[in-house]
């Protein structure tokens, strides 16, 4: 049956590092701040004007948003970057991008030249316009390596998959695409999967041997850069096993490394959730 009682909500989250918005905000004035804004851009969803009915702001400066529809939330959540600065000139959000990868690019593409990006584009037919940026994966210059993989944020998906589909060229070289595949984020601070560090309100845990401290003051000796083993792995090993030896070779990787058992259990874990979350 449907609830048309029902709202939807979508989470906006600032970029990193910039003042929080809506600062001493109660949640009527963000919401006529941000309906002022898509006011402005003139947001519609099937000829309705987009108007949001409920909002709460985060202590982190993230704002939940809550719709007519879901329509709406999505539209709100992939055009972010065209509104949130006309609702508060501290809300700014980066633009919704697909990245793809493009291997086999020739080193001496300099693409921190925007010269050379646009001329990059222009050998493909693509505006310079529908691209967020373009980089390099890693640094394939400082090896020495004449080829390497090129990083670009296309800022429609469309385009996204006709590249993927079709490649680039570049000096009369074909560059095979390939989807890129973000991994997930890894709190440095709890070491679990899922956040970022900056959203860890808690104590640090140390990453080497797992207690209440940041890990480069740990006073441990059994864990040095020399004898690097996983905290986690150790420790719920002892849970069974109180006389395991932790020296093992089970045991002989960091705590961030995908060689952790542990990690490759939350990531996949994150995984299912998302998808269950999208269906």
């Amino acid at each position: 049956m449907h609830n048309k009682l029902k709202k939807f909500g979508v989470k906006i989250r600032p970029k990193f590092g910039q003042t929080k918005p809506f600062t001493k905000k109660n949640p009527l004035e963000i919401i006529n701040a941000i309906n002022g804004a898509l006011l402005k851009v003139n947001t519609k969803t099937d000829n309705t004007p987009v108007q949001i009915k409920a909002a709460i702001r985060f202590p982190s400066g993230d704002v939940r948003l809550f719709t007519r529809t879901r329509i709406e939330a999505k539209w709100l959540l992939l055009n972010r970057s065209t509104w949130t600065h006309l609702a508060d000139p501290n809300f700014i959000t980066s633009p919704n991008t697909y990245p793809i990868l493009a291997h086999s690019c020739p080193t001496i593409l300099d693409v921190e030249e925007e010269g050379n990006v646009k001329e990059l584009l222009k050998q493909n037919e693509i505006e310079r316009s529908q691209i967020h940026n373009v980089k390099w994966l890693g640094n394939p210059k400082a090896g020495n390596k004449s080829h390497g993989t090129l990083l670009l944020s296309i800022l429609d998906k469309s385009l996204a998959n006709l590249i993927l589909a079709g490649g680039l060229v570049f000096n009369r070289e074909y560059l095979c695409m390939a989807p890129f595949q973000q991994s997930k984020p890894q709190c440095y601070n709890c070491v679990k999967v899922g956040h970022l560090a900056y959203l860890y309100k808690d104590k640090p845990l140390c990453q080497k041997c797992g207690k209440a401290h940041q890990s480069k003051v740990c006073a441990d000796s059994t864990f040095t850069p020399s004898i690097i083993r996983c905290f986690r792995c150790i420790h719920k090993a002892l849970k069974t096993n109180p006389t395991m030896d932790t020296y093992a070779e089970e045991f002989q990787h960091s705590s961030m490394s995908k060689k952790c058992p542990i990690k490759s259990e939350e990531i996949a874990l994150l995984g299912k959730t998302t998808a269950t979350s999208n269906e």
